[in-house]
């Protein structure tokens, strides 16, 4: 067998943006235009068509096999270890007769150092300012997976242009699913102190994410306009990706798909993922997998809320002790809510009929309900032991300032003792007022932070 008689199916992930749809047709026409001679087609495994069995059923009517899945990922995690290859099994299993290969994801490939480098330049060049790199801090965004392996290939991404480009800082942050997020992660950046910010997002292709990435790098410019912020392009079909892509290729068809096999949670066991090792591929597009475009599904109803044990206890406390006499029986629950939001008693505004009475009208308060279930309470044992030792405090005083004029009674200096062991009335009113008063003050703060905030947030904090 030649190693030039094979098809490529390139499989993208997909995007709902037609933007990112157009560039992976644009990087499919540059492998082709680099490999005439090859079949080349493409398929997503989600959001857009044709999905991948249609793309390798494509290929499979040109008539040339063997065929090479070559996922079209910057990174091995979930879709490149299990969606993928689970699409791939299923794809075996219908055509038994074809010779399939899977390729492996780009990685951090030379060729891709080197566009981001180009990018980066590019996005300098845009700038009127002269700022030296060593005064710059490079915030690379990835997309964040859950796999910790592809998400620490990010960070060694950023430390190798950081150190190949001379800048002072690096950051690393990710579109979602791990953290930092992108908005957390340039406020972070930009407590550094560099007078310029360049933002890199690690990514393929436009889409949703990327523009959510652009979006907070403009939030920060117009935060904080002492810093440059400039916005790198991501990848995009590139020449050089095209080429490493061919090449993924031809290491899939030759059984050298290297992937980071040495640290995959699915293989070995790793830190905090050991439940993970061997856990089955189940591809999680198989619900939309070949339906034709069309209205969505309807959502499924939502579930019914349920509170916790505390919460739900504080609400009884709170709705008993609520004046309920100005509301008609079936009134305080069901049916829609007034203009304007707020739920209002009949005969107060003209409103007809109220609904579910909405948090800031069903909970009064905190730290009035609180109260109330305080007040249900007996006189406890923390109450008991406060007198209690407050009592033999001025108790052990008293004999204090008994028994020490005894010890010094026939001593020169007695009467110096006795002027100043004198038992002070007034003292002691003022040393209760002043306790009673800073604990009255003591309270004070916490009561006005228990009233500000909002009361889901407090009960379930509690």
């Amino acid at each position: 067998m030649r190693t030039q008689d094979y098809s490529i199916v390139v499989a993208a992930h997909g995007s709902r943006d037609p933007r990112a749809l157009e560039e992976v047709e644009a990087l499919v026409a540059l492998m082709k235009a680099r490999s005439p001679q090859r079949t080349i087609t493409h398929g997503y495994l989600e959001f857009a068509r044709p999905t991948i069995d249609e793309g390798v059923r494509s290929a499979l009517e040109a008539g040339t096999r063997p065929i090479v899945m070559l996922p079209a990922l910057l990174l091995a995690a979930t879709h490149a270890k299990n969606d993928m290859p689970g699409e791939l099994a299923l794809l075996k299993r219908e055509f038994p007769s074809v010779d399939f290969h899977f390729g492996a994801p780009m990685d951090l490939h030379p060729a891709l150092l080197r566009l981001g480098q180009q990018r980066i330049t590019e996005a300098e060049a845009r700038s009127d300012r002269v700022i030296k790199r060593a005064g710059t801090c490079l915030v690379v965004v990835g997309r964040g997976t859950s796999d910790p392996d592809a998400n620490s290939e990010v960070c060694k991404l950023a430390r190798m242009l950081q150190e190949g480009l001379g800048f002072g800082h690096s950051y690393v942050c990710y579109a979602g699913t791990a953290e930092p997020v992108v908005g957390e992660g340039l406020r972070s950046a930009a407590r550094l102190g560099c007078a310029r910010i360049v933002v890199f997002p690690y990514f393929l292709f436009d889409g949703r994410l990327v523009k959510r990435i652009y979006a907070a790098a403009d939030e920060l410019a117009a935060r904080q306009p002492g810093i440059e912020v400039l916005k790198a392009g991501y990848l995009g079909p590139h020449d050089e990706v095209a080429e490493v892509f061919l090449e993924r290729a031809r290491e899939g068809l030759e059984g050298r798909a290297a992937m980071n096999c040495s640290l995959c949670k699915y293989r070995v066991q790793i830190v905090g993922f050991e439940e993970q090792v061997g856990q089955a591929q189940r591809p999680h597009h198989l619900a939309v997998r070949g339906r034709a475009p069309g209205p969505p599904a309807a959502p499924e109803p939502p579930r019914p809320y349920e509170p916790h044990p505390i919460e739900a206890e504080s609400f009884r406390i709170i709705e008993a002790g609520r004046d309920w006499s100005g509301w008609a029986g079936g009134e305080r629950r069901g049916g829609p809510a007034p203009a304007g939001g707020r739920h209002q008693p009949p005969g107060r505004g003209g409103a007809p009929r109220i609904g579910m009475l909405i948090a800031d009208e069903r909970v009064i308060d905190v730290g009035e309900a609180a109260r109330r279930a305080r007040q249900r309470l007996p006189f406890d044992a923390s109450d008991m032991l406060s007198l209690t030792g407050s009592a033999l405090g001025l108790a052990v005083g008293a004999l204090t300032l008994k028994v020490i004029p005894v010890f010094y009674a026939y001593t020169p200096i007695s009467q110096a003792y006795r002027a100043v062991t004198q038992f002070d009335p007034i003292a002691v009113l003022w040393a209760l007022a002043l306790a009673a008063l800073s604990t009255f003050v003591a309270g004070l703060y916490p009561a006005w932070r228990v009233g500000r905030a909002a009361p889901a947030a407090y009960l379930k904090s509690q």
